[in-house]
């Protein structure tokens, strides 16, 4: 279920506030204020409430302050005025109370069978979805979350399901006993990425917007200060202020790892972890960082000593195995048999993304299985995006791209780049010494995009693809 009003469109599932079907960023702390106002449209809605229903358990900081910012914030994101508004009304000394007429719409349009209903194969998935199949990384994701590891890296290829596996993990915590907060670097302006000062101010901010702190990091900022120990003396003002364990999760890590910043920043997670060992009573032994990357972090920290990547409890999160995919074709109420899964899998190994897109799509009766399994022509097939966009990809980094071409021509490359090679999803995990292509389909792809006479002379068609 959707929540619509003017032309804005929540999904408290997925927790994206979208304005004509582009995604608004919006903190943990508003985005569930403004939940509980489209709850109660026309509706008083108290200081009270917002405390009981939305404020973390535990946080012991002035929360009149913070619910002004958090109200703030959330107009700010709707290009509302307080004082003319069109969404959010003030009651002063009472609350506030949402004016638009809201309406509640079905996720899922149409009427999918039971077996594909509700699978969003390209963003992270729901918590609760039934097409999540665990895999030996979540026991170990979940074995570290339980022994409060100062440090717990997440690494796999892109679209391999690093966002679902710590969502799941997450949310599987006592919030007595536990309060989470995640930031993604990936959505994090490539500006403030070469500004130590105000990029750790931001996340300053990030931080004590989604723990419920009300304190403004801006008020605790020193210009004599380095910028790190701002942040380091924030960081630990917000560990004190709430009774529970703080569990950071890093999202998009290696978005860093190139930045100006970058060293600077992992130096500080590394100097939590190093004073958790150092310092018993200090307040960091109630943080946990959980740091989610595709490339190989060696190959961009220049001190090992000053790196996170080389102490944490590190978790490999791997393609599908068949059985893993079997599982999953169960869940999708068995669209394809025995033989034709086998196929599926030959033709794109254990990729999660296209094995989930190729069940859906079958359950849905959007294509059949010999369409998937013999396409003609792949660029209008049900993996042309998908496949376009690894290309686009590719093709912004020449580097990569003739590391790549290498490969393809002579089946060897050297170790960085079959780290890179690997991070970026094309050549399978776990084979650094006799790499291969992640999936066929894959290969014969891109050897027809990369290496093909009439590719270079700007003609021909593409090759069929078969299983």
């Amino acid at each position: 279920m959707r929540l619509k009003f003017d032309s804005f469109e929540v999904d408290p599932r997925s927790g994206e506030l979208c304005r004509e079907g582009e995604a608004l960023p919006l903190q943990n702390l508003p985005f569930r204020i403004l939940l509980v106002l489209l709850e109660n449209p026309g509706q008083l809605v108290t200081h009270e409430d917002l405390k009981r229903r939305v404020w973390p358990a535990g946080v012991h900081l002035n929360f009149e302050q913070g619910l002004h910012r958090s109200v703030n914030k959330l107009r700010a994101a709707l290009g509302d005025d307080a004082d003319q508004p069109r969404f959010i009304e003030t009651l002063p000394g009472r609350g506030y109370r949402f004016k638009a007429v809201v309406k509640r719409v079905e996720a899922n349009r149409g009427s999918p069978p039971d077996g594909a209903r509700g699978a969003n194969i390209y963003s992270a998935l729901p918590v609760d979805s039934p097409y999540y199949i665990r895999r030996g990384a979540d026991t170990q994701f979940e074995r570290a979350l339980g022994a409060a590891e100062s440090i717990i890296l997440v690494s796999a290829p892109r679209q391999t399901g690093k966002t679902s596996l710590v969502a799941r993990g997450l949310a599987g915590l006592d919030r007595d006993s536990v309060v989470s907060v995640t930031t993604d670097f990936g959505k994090l302006p490539v500006q403030v990425r070469s500004d130590s000062n105000g990029f750790l101010l931001m996340l300053a901010d990030e931080l004590a917007g989604q723990v419920g702190a009300t304190s403004n990091p801006e008020l605790d900022w020193s210009a004599r200060r380095p910028p790190t120990v701002n942040f380091d003396r924030f960081l630990k003002k917000l560990l004190q202020a709430t009774s529970r364990r703080v569990i950071w999760a890093i999202d998009e890590a290696d978005c860093l790892f190139q930045a100006p910043i970058g060293n600077e920043f992992f130096a500080l997670l590394r100097s939590f972890h190093n004073e958790r060992a150092l310092q018993p009573g200090s307040p960091v032994h109630r943080l946990t960082v959980v740091i989610s990357y595709a490339r190989e972090a060696h190959l961009f920290i220049s001190d090992e000593n000053q790196s996170p990547f080389n102490v944490g409890t590190r978790i490999v999160l791997r393609d599908f195995s068949a059985a893993e995919a079997g599982e999953l074709n169960d869940r999708y109420g068995n669209p394809l048999n025995h033989a034709e899964l086998a196929q599926l899998f030959n033709l794109v190994g254990g990729h999660p993304l296209l094995i989930h897109g190729s069940l859906q799509a079958v359950s849905l009766g959007e294509r059949t299985v010999a369409q998937i399994l013999q396409a003609e022509n792949p660029h209008d097939g049900l993996f042309g995006d998908h496949l376009r966009r690894m290309l686009r990809s590719l093709n912004q980094s020449v580097r990569l791209k003739a590391a790549l071409m290498e490969f393809l021509e002579t089946g060897s490359a050297f170790p960085e780049q079959v780290y890179e090679l690997q991070a970026a999803g094309l050549l399978a995990e776990g084979h650094s010494t006799r790499p291969r292509m992640r999936c066929p389909m894959y290969a014969q792809f891109l050897r027809d995009e990369l290496l093909s006479p009439q590719k270079a002379k700007g003609a021909g068609a593409p090759a069929k693809y078969s299983a």
